[in-house]
Protein backbone atom coordinates (compact mmCIF):
# COMPACT_ATOMS: atom_id res chain seq x y z
CA UNK A 1 0.00 0.00 0.00
CA UNK A 2 2.25 2.66 0.75
CA UNK A 3 5.86 3.48 0.57
CA UNK A 4 7.38 2.91 4.11
CA UNK A 5 9.64 4.94 4.87
CA UNK A 6 10.39 6.63 1.47
CA UNK A 7 10.06 9.75 0.83
CA UNK A 8 7.97 10.85 -2.53
CA UNK A 9 7.76 13.70 -4.80
CA UNK A 10 5.19 15.11 -6.88
CA UNK A 11 6.63 15.81 -10.62
CA UNK A 12 3.11 16.55 -12.49
CA UNK A 13 3.40 20.09 -13.56
CA UNK A 14 -0.38 20.08 -13.75
CA UNK A 15 -1.06 19.25 -10.00
CA UNK A 16 -0.90 22.06 -7.64
CA UNK A 17 1.71 20.78 -5.52
CA UNK A 18 4.21 19.88 -8.44
CA UNK A 19 7.50 19.68 -7.27
CA UNK A 20 6.93 19.67 -3.96
CA UNK A 21 8.99 16.84 -1.93
CA UNK A 22 7.15 15.13 0.89
CA UNK A 23 8.34 12.21 3.34
CA UNK A 24 6.25 9.60 4.80
CA UNK A 25 6.48 9.74 8.61
CA UNK A 26 5.55 6.49 10.89
CA UNK A 27 2.49 5.35 11.70
CA UNK A 28 2.52 4.77 14.98
CA UNK A 29 0.17 5.93 18.02
CA UNK A 30 -0.76 9.41 18.14
CA UNK A 31 -1.45 12.20 20.74
CA UNK A 32 -3.85 14.39 19.33
CA UNK A 33 -2.40 17.88 20.28
CA UNK A 34 -5.35 20.06 18.33
CA UNK A 35 -8.45 19.95 16.20
CA UNK A 36 -6.20 19.76 12.83
CA UNK A 37 -4.51 16.61 14.38
CA UNK A 38 -8.08 15.62 15.49
CA UNK A 39 -9.51 15.90 11.72
CA UNK A 40 -6.49 14.46 10.12
CA UNK A 41 -7.01 11.27 12.40
CA UNK A 42 -10.56 11.32 11.35
CA UNK A 43 -10.01 11.64 7.96
CA UNK A 44 -7.33 9.02 7.79
CA UNK A 45 -9.33 6.49 9.49
CA UNK A 46 -12.25 6.85 7.52
CA UNK A 47 -9.98 5.82 4.61
CA UNK A 48 -8.44 2.97 6.25
CA UNK A 49 -11.78 1.99 7.39
CA UNK A 50 -12.91 2.18 3.34
CA UNK A 51 -9.82 0.11 2.42
CA UNK A 52 -8.10 3.34 1.47
CA UNK A 53 -4.61 3.52 1.09
CA UNK A 54 -3.06 6.40 3.12
CA UNK A 55 0.14 7.71 4.53
CA UNK A 56 0.65 11.00 6.06
CA UNK A 57 3.55 12.39 4.61
CA UNK A 58 5.45 15.61 6.41
CA UNK A 59 5.87 18.62 3.91
CA UNK A 60 9.14 21.09 4.22
CA UNK A 61 8.94 23.72 5.86
CA UNK A 62 5.46 23.36 7.20
CA UNK A 63 4.57 22.01 10.89
CA UNK A 64 1.45 20.27 9.61
CA UNK A 65 0.83 16.76 8.42
CA UNK A 66 -0.67 16.24 5.02
CA UNK A 67 -1.99 12.98 4.05
CA UNK A 68 -1.56 11.59 0.73
CA UNK A 69 -4.49 8.93 -0.77
CA UNK A 70 -3.27 6.59 -2.81
CA UNK A 71 -0.15 7.42 -3.57
CA UNK A 72 -1.69 10.40 -5.98
CA UNK A 73 -4.06 12.83 -4.05
CA UNK A 74 -2.32 15.12 -1.50
CA UNK A 75 -4.75 16.20 0.82
CA UNK A 76 -3.10 19.36 2.99
CA UNK A 77 -4.27 21.14 6.22
CA UNK A 78 -7.63 21.63 6.74
CA UNK A 79 -8.13 18.09 5.25
CA UNK A 80 -11.50 18.73 3.76
CA UNK A 81 -12.73 17.90 0.54
CA UNK A 82 -12.23 21.03 -1.16
CA UNK A 83 -8.78 20.49 -0.11
CA UNK A 84 -7.95 17.75 -1.96
CA UNK A 85 -5.30 17.94 -5.10
CA UNK A 86 -4.63 15.63 -7.74
CA UNK A 87 -4.32 15.76 -11.34
CA UNK A 88 -6.72 12.85 -12.17
CA UNK A 89 -10.37 13.90 -11.93
CA UNK A 90 -11.49 10.78 -11.24
CA UNK A 91 -9.46 9.67 -8.28
CA UNK A 92 -10.25 13.40 -7.05
CA UNK A 93 -13.52 13.09 -7.56
CA UNK A 94 -14.03 9.55 -5.46
CA UNK A 95 -11.93 10.50 -2.52
CA UNK A 96 -13.40 14.00 -2.59
CA UNK A 97 -16.65 11.79 -2.13
CA UNK A 98 -15.25 9.92 0.79
CA UNK A 99 -13.87 13.12 2.43
CA UNK A 100 -16.95 14.46 2.82
CA UNK A 101 -18.52 12.03 4.46
CA UNK A 102 -16.12 12.14 7.43
CA UNK A 103 -17.66 14.53 10.00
Amino acid sequence: YGHGGYGMTLANSTSPGAGVRMEAVGSGTETVTSDADARRIRVKGALEAARVPVEEVRVPSSPVLALMVMGCVRLPFPYTADACECPNEIVLSRVRQLIASVQ
